[in-house]
């Protein structure tokens, strides 16, 4: 069982929902498993604000939730500067 970190995270991200969009890095295997738990505990996001980045060619920067793998991120990177996140789990 967990200790509660994914949804104490978006709660703090929630409290900060004027300055999103929001940048979440993850590891690979876990994007899906925080779209869905963002989906869950954010009611007022809806599912196709949120944007699960799954290969290189997808967008970064499209959603108004961003998830991203930390390898992804580091080939994404000038992409994701220019969105300019202010807002960011990892």
């Amino acid at each position: 069982m967990g200790l509660g970190k994914t949804i104490q995270a978006i709660a703090v991200a929630s409290y900060y929902r004027t300055k999103w969009p929001l940048l979440i890095v993850v590891p690979s295997s876990l994007r899906m498993t925080w779209r869905r738990a963002l989906i869950r505990w954010l009611p007022s996001v809806r599912p196709e604000q949120v944007n699960v980045v799954l290969t290189g060619k997808d967008e970064p920067s499209i959603g108004l939730v961003n998830v991203i793998s930390y390898d992804l991120l580091t080939k994404k990177i000038k992409e994701i500067q220019k969105v300019g996140y202010k807002v960011i789990i990892a």
